[in-house]
């Protein structure tokens, strides 16, 4: 039985990204990126519904680009979806 864990995101950063160095040493990146959804409600109105997706890039040459990315940039993102407890100092 073969499986897959993969997510597709566009959307725009709502921050600019969060950058620390893990116990090991390795660069973490957060981005907060904003997802919209335009719809009709029952009145025919046109509403928006925004979703907000917490992303963390480990590790290499990728969380060092993604430093890099400012607030309200388009970003696409594509990777495996994973979820875990984590502590952050805010």
């Amino acid at each position: 039985m073969t499986n897959l864990n993969r997510i597709t995101i566009l959307g725009n950063t709502g921050q600019a990204a969060d950058t620390a160095t893990s116990e090991n040493g390795k660069l973490v990146t957060r981005l907060s990126i904003a997802t919209h959804k335009r719809f009709r409600t029952e009145s025919g109105e046109w509403q928006m519904k925004t979703e907000w997706h917490d992303c963390v890039i480990y590790g290499g040459n990728t969380a060092d680009y993604a430093a890099k990315i400012p607030a309200g940039a388009l970003v696409f993102v594509e990777g495996e979806m994973s979820y875990g407890e984590h502590e952050r100092e805010i």
